[in-house]
Order: C-alpha cells, then sequence, then structure tokens
C-alpha cells in the first residue's frame, strides 16, 4: 500500500514507513546550523529573484507586444503602399523614397507611443531599424522603376523624332546614329547611385549597348519604310548609295538587309513599289498561316522571287523564304510529340522544358511548342475537339467519318488521349457539335419521326459511347433528361406520344395533393429499373433519372386529363405502357422485349452459365493500380499468377452484367465499389496467327441469345421447375469477394 504522508502541506515528499533514511545525529546537526547561518541570505535572494520574475514577465510582454504591433505595422504600411502606387502622379517616382520614410516613421511613432515598458521600447526600436531598410528598399526600387519608365518613354519620343528626321533628310543617318550614341552614354549608371537597391544595373553598360542596338535598328527600319511609303525618288536614290556604301549592315540582320536593299533597288528600276508591298504581304501572310496550321497558304516558287526582286536578289530571298518555311516545318513536327495524345501533362512540360535552345532555328521551334503547349493547358480543358481539329488533324477527320467502326475506334484513341492528359470532364462531342444536337432535339416543331431516325444513326455511330454522348448532351449542353429518356422508345410505335410527353410544359397548379404520392408510386415501381441500368454503370444516372422523370410527368399529364382517376391504376398504366410492356427488368439489366423471342428469365440463365462456362478461359487479369502489389500477385514466372486465380475463383460473385450503351446486348463487369470496368480475355490474333493474341470484351448480342437459348431449352426448363435461388448453379448476389 502507498503511504500516505503524515505531514501538512508544507511537506511535499511522502516518508517511509522507517523514516528518513542516510543522515547520520551529527549530519543533521550540521544541516540545521547551515540552515539557520544561510537565512538572512535567503530572504535577500527572495527578493533579488521577485525583481528577476517581473523583470522577465516585462521583457515577454514587450516582445509579445513587438511582435503583434509589427504585423500590425507591416499590414497598415502594406495597404498605404499598394494605395500609394495608384495615386500617385509624379512623372518619374522622384521623391518616393522620401515619403516611404515619412509613412513608415509616422506609422512607427504611432505604435510606440502604446509601449507597455522600457523593455519594448527598446526592441520595437531594433525592430524598426531593420524595418526601415527594407521600406527603404522598397521605396528605392519604386522610384527607380518609375524613373527608368519615365526615361523609356522619353527614349521613344526621341526615336520617333529621330525617325522624321530620317525620313526628311537620309543623308543625317551618320549624325543620328552619333547622337543616340552619345545620348545613351550619359544614361549609364551613376557610381555614387550603383550600390543603392533599385538603383543598382537600371542603365547597366550591357542593357545600354542593347538599347543602342535595338533602338538604331528600330530608327533605321521604320525610316526605311517611311521613306519607300513616300516614294520620294530622290531620297530613294539617296539611300540606294548608302546601302552600296554599306549603311544600315550594323542595324540590320542579313535577311532585313538584303530586303530593304531589294526594295529599293526595284523601286529605282521601275518596279511598282504597289506590287513588292504585295508580293511581301503574300510572302509574309504564308508564313503566318503556315506557323498557324502547319501549311503555307500559298505556294510561292522561286521564280516569283526572280520576277518581284531581280536575278540578283531574288534567290537569297526565296532561299530565306525557304528556310523559315522548314522553320516552321520543323516546328510542328516537334509539336506533334505533345499532340499526339500519348503522353501525360507532366511528361509534355518535361519535354519541351528540354527542347534545346542554341540556334536562331531551335529557339524558334521551342518558342513554337511552347505555345501549342500553352494553348493545349486551355484548349483542353474548354474545347478539346476544338484543339485535335487544329493539332491533331488525323484524329479529327477520323471522329468524322462516315464509318461507325472508325469514329468509335477515334472516340476510344481521343478518350484515351484526354485520360493521358489529366482531363477529368471527357468530351467526345465539341460544344458546336452539342449545341446543334439540342437545338434540333428541342426545336418547337421537332418531328418525332426524323428525331428517332436521328438518334437511330446516333446509336449505330458511337455504339458503346452512346451513354456517354447522352450524359454530354445532358450536362454540358442542357439537353433535358426526359427528352434524352424518350429516346429510348425511338424504335416504338409509341414513340410520338412519348416524345411528345417529354417535351410538353405541364402546369400542377390544383394537384398538390396527389404529385407527392404520384412521386411516391414511380419511385418504388422504378426502383427495379434504376438498379438494373445504375448499379453497373453510373453514367446512366442522367438518362434514368430522366426516364423516371418522364414516367411521372406521364402520369400527371393523365391526372391532369382525369382528376378523378386513381393515382395507383394510373401508375400501373403508364408503368405497363412505359416499361412492363416493352422490358424485360432483371436484376442487373433490362431486355427489350422487341428484341428477343424468349423470357428475360431464360436470357438471365444463358448469362449466368456463360460466367461459368469462361471460367477457364485466358482472361485479362484486372490489376489493383499499386504497382508492388501487382508485381507481387501478379507474377506469372512459376505459371498462373496467384491474382489470376483469385480472379477465376471468384468470377461469379466480383463480375456483373450490364446493358450496352448502343443497346444490342449485355456486356460483362468486374464490379466492386471503386467502379466497373469491362472483362477482356485474350484471343488469337486471327486464324493464321495463333501465336500472337489479342483483348476482346466479353459481350453477349440479343442476336446471340436468340441462338444459344434454343440448344439449352431442355436445361433452362429443368432450372425453371426448381427452385431457381437456392440451386447450386445459381449466382451468390448477397456476397463479394475483393481481390484487388
Amino acid at each position: 500500500m502507498v503511504k500516505i504522508p503524515t505531514y501538512d502541506d508544507l511537506k511535499k515528499v511522502g516518508m517511509s514507513d522507517q523514516g528518513a533514511q542516510g543522515f547520520s545525529g551529527g549530519q543533521i546537526g550540521v544541516a540545521s546550523d547551515t540552515g539557520t547561518q544561510s537565512f538572512g541570505r535567503g530572504i535577500q535572494n527572495m527578493a533579488t529573484n521577485l525583481k528577476n520574475i517581473e523583470v522577465d514577465r516585462q521583457k515577454k510582454a514587450g516582445e509579445l507586444w513587438v511582435g503583434e504591433s509589427n504585423e500590425k505595422l507591416y499590414r497598415e504600411f502594406n495597404e498605404w503602399e499598394k494605395q500609394f502606387h495608384i495615386d500617385d502622379d509624379s512623372v518619374d517616382g522622384k521623391g518616393s523614397i522620401t515619403k516611404y520614410l515619412d509613412k513608415f516613421q509616422e506609422l512607427s511613432d504611432k505604435y510606440l507611443k502604446d509601449s507597455p515598458n522600457q523593455y519594448a521600447t527598446q526592441a520595437w526600436k531594433k525592430t524598426m531599424n531593420r524595418f526601415k531598410l527594407e521600406v527603404f528598399k522598397s521605396g528605392a526600387e519604386y522610384e527607380a522603376a518609375r524613373s527608368l519608365l519615365h526615361q523609356t518613354e522619353s527614349l521613344n519620343d526621341i526615336k520617333d523624332g529621330k525617325i522624321l528626321r530620317m525620313a526628311e533628310n537620309p543623308a543625317a543617318w551618320g549624325v543620328i546614329q552619333d547622337s543616340y550614341t552619345e545620348l545613351l552614354k550619359k544614361l549609364g549608371d551613376n557610381p555614387e547611385t550603383k550600390g543603392i537597391e533599385g538603383y543598382n544595373n537600371i542603365w547597366s553598360s550591357t542593357k545600354i549597348k542593347q538599347e543602342l542596338e535595338d533602338g538604331l535598328a528600330y530608327i533605321a527600319k521604320t525610316s526605311l519604310d517611311a521613306i519607300l511609303e513616300e516614294g520620294d525618288a530622290n531620297k530613294i536614290k539617296l539611300v540606294n548609295r548608302m546601302f552600296e556604301k554599306g549603311n544600315f549592315k550594323k542595324q540590320l540582320d542579313a535577311a532585313e538587309y538584303l530586303g530593304y536593299k531589294t526594295k529599293f533597288e526595284q523601286w529605282e528600276k521601275g518596279v511598282s513599289k504597289l506590287e513588292i508591298a504585295k508580293f511581301d504581304t503574300k510572302v509574309k501572310d504564308s508564313v503566318a498561316v503556315a506557323i498557324e496550321t502547319g501549311t503555307p497558304k500559298h505556294d510561292i516558287k522561286e521564280e516569283d522571287f526572280i520576277a518581284t526582286y531581280g536575278k540578283k536578289n531574288g534567290p537569297a530571298l526565296f532561299y530565306k523564304y525557304t528556310e523559315d518555311l522548314e522553320t516552321v516545318k520543323q516546328s510542328w513536327a516537334a509539336a506533334t510529340h505533345i499532340t499526339s495524345g500519348n503522353m501525360s501533362k507532366t511528361d509534355i512540360r518535361e519535354y519541351v522544358k528540354n527542347l534545346p535552345r542554341d540556334s536562331e532555328r531551335n529557339i524558334a521551334i521551342s518558342d513554337h511548342v511552347q505555345k501549342v503547349e500553352a494553348n493545349m493547358e486551355k484548349q483542353m480543358e474548354e474545347n478539346p475537339i476544338g484543339f485535335i481539329q487544329k493539332h491533331n488533324k488525323q484524329l479529327f477527320e477520323k471522329l468524322g467519318s462516315e464509318d461507325p467502326t472508325t469514329v468509335q475506334a477515334a472516340i476510344e484513341e481521343f478518350m484515351i488521349f484526354q485520360k493521358n492528359y489529366g482531363v477529368k470532364d471527357i468530351d467526345i462531342l465539341g460544344q458546336n457539335h452539342r449545341e446543334t444536337l439540342v437545338r434540333t432535339f428541342m426545336a418547337d416543331g421537332a418531328n418525332a419521326e426524323s428525331i428517332g431516325l436521328i438518334v437511330s444513326g446516333m446509336r449505330t455511330k458511337y455504339g458503346d459511347h452512346f451513354d456517354m454522348v447522352m450524359a454530354n448532351l445532358i450536362k454540358k449542353a442542357d439537353l433535358d433528361n426526359q427528352v434524352a429518356a424518350s429516346f429510348m422508345y425511338y424504335n416504338e410505335p409509341e414513340f410520338n406520344e412519348i416524345f411528345t410527353v417529354a417535351k410538353s410544359t405541364l402546369d400542377t397548379k390544383g394537384m398538390d395533393t396527389v404529385v407527392g404520392d404520384i412521386r411516391k408510386d414511380i419511385f418504388a415501381a422504378f426502383e427495379p429499373v434504376y438498379e438494373a441500368l445504375v448499379g453497373g454503370n453510373k453514367r446512366n444516372v442522367e438518362m434514368v433519372d430522366g426516364w423516371r422523370s418522364l414516367l411521372e410527368k406521364a402520369v400527371l399529364l393523365r391526372m391532369k386529363a382525369n382528376p378523378t382517376g386513381n393515382v395507383s391504376d394510373t401508375v400501373k398504366a403508364v408503368m405497363n405502357t412505359y416499361i412492363d410492356s416493352k422490358y424485360f427488368v432483371m436484376k442487373e439489366f433490362v431486355v427489350p422485349k422487341q428484341e428477343t423471342s424468349y423470357d428475360g428469365e431464360s436470357i438471365e440463365m444463358v448469362a449466368e452459365k456463360y460466367i461459368a462456362d469462361i471460367k477457364n478461359a485466358d482472361l485479362v487479369v484486372l490489376l489493383s493500380g499499386n504497382e508492388m502489389r501487382d508485381k507481387v500477385f501478379n507474377n506469372t514466372s512459376g505459371g498462373e499468377s496467384f491474382l489470376s486465380k483469385m480472379q477465376k475463383e471468384n468470377l461469379a460473385v466480383n463480375t456483373r452484367w450490364r446493358n450496352k450503351a448502343d443497346g444490342t446486348g449485355l456486356e460483362l463487369v468486374w464490379h466492386f465499389d471503386a467502379g466497373n470496368y469491362p472483362v477482356y480475355e485474350k484471343v488469337p490474333l486471327d486464324d493464321y496467327d495463333t501465336e500472337g493474341s489479342a483483348e476482346q470484351q466479353i459481350e453477349i448480342t440479343w442476336a446471340e441469345f436468340e441462338a444459344i437459348i434454343p440448344k439449352l431449352k431442355d436445361e433452362i426448363e429443368a432450372k425453371k421447375n426448381k427452385n431457381i435461388q437456392k440451386h447450386p448453379a445459381w449466382r451468390p448476389y448477397d456476397k463479394k469477394v475483393f481481390i484487388n
């Protein structure tokens, strides 16, 4: 047991049963004497300790106040700085540093007044000294930037003035060069301000050199253009003599120099200025269109250049033109790496980043691919169809093919393209096509017969992707989901009536008492249909929700026409017209009665037997996506992998059938909480190539059911005569084995 101390609260340590241990009587005496002698010193230490405690408290309070006040000052100064930039109407930012420092001091003094103690004051001054340096830096950078902007604008005005002077008197070119060079030298950085933050390297020697080159090139080209535009013969002759002496060579690159030289020579020889201008425009347009589309706008030959620019300069200019087109060609070839659909967004960025920029051509190629990437970033989210129309024309053309097989293969390719790039909301139609279809479907005078033919064509064209197409129309183009649901009856005699119901506007005023009952009854009656279609394919939600709403509207319309009718009877009548008379509703799928001569139960039994029969087929293993786990469990070095065996053993409980999107039958899918994935089997490439294999989705068409059921007639009838739910071969729906 724990010994309870027998002393009061002055004694905090519990005593043992035998009392204190380890001290002799003499030791106790010494200890007592020592305590008595040091008592006075203890009292003095107590006062010192109290003082130290108070000092420590004040210092910590001061630090907290400084920290909090500093943040407040920072935010307040930051807001002032933003507003100052807006309100500043100075020409060149002069005096900004002083304004920055004055505002800082004002705020610092304001907060200092609230200092709680001397330690806070001392800490505040140290902090503000550091802050003041940052304020000075910011003020200097802003003032320098405004000053540079003003200087640059002034330089632009000066260059425009020199252009006018040159256009009036080309002979002044030498004086113009000298004066502009001298002006820029004077702009060089002052040694006294060179070390100031913000003012360093405003006009470095490198920058001055670049501005001199660019400025003189601009003055030269703009002046020469103006002289050509004016067409003064004397000035043009003078400029020709200047070209002969080598003027403008330093200011223009080789191609520009040759181009201007040729223009002036041809003008003097009598070639029409207008003709040259037209041909120049044609050449530029041809290259510009090639950059945008990959193909030149015009077929321009060397003789065209010679006819315009003469035998001396024409071939060289044609060579320059062909070189430009070759650069464009290589640019588009480089861009195909990122537009092919085989690269992820990360891989694309890495590819673009590593493109060489070691030559003029490579820089142009790199710039082009970067532009394509930027466009891709935007359009793959907003308009992927528009992107491939421009950058992957082959895929775009396949999507627009008249051959359904080609279209469906192209859709698969296009979907992979978007998934590789990380697009979440997959698009396969494009906004223009969607809007056209919706306008057609929702038009006031839309004819049910014509609409039925369109839908029939779409089912054929899009095949298994029809459901996705309809979902795209509903979500991206606001197609009414009831109208979409009515398309399920496109080849039924009642389609006209059902389509009319879907498009009708219903006023439920005065029907409040029955609306709730109708929705409840329809929900209950329609639930098996919902489970059968949505359980295996979440993409069906929009369509199936619209189908249920369509039934509700049909009941409401009938009740509106006959207010004394019975709700339950009306619901049953509508369900019979829309569902029971047309479909077998099974656990996992629905069977259109017009597609079969047999009952749904027979089809379901054949489908279940099919699963049992393919247990030992060479199925494509469904991997988990976890690289390490799949590597271990799908290791085939010792024969069939563990994962493959597990999937086969649990095939019946981990798969389910669902309706194909094109309406032609059923397809088998792996069915897990995470989603549904089509089941594939490996089959020979063809009858003559048994070595290779291809992946084929497991599916059964209604036509195939028609051929299979008679062969299994006896077996089916035997099962029907028994309690099917207890039959050993009956599929165990109530449990699932997860192997992924």
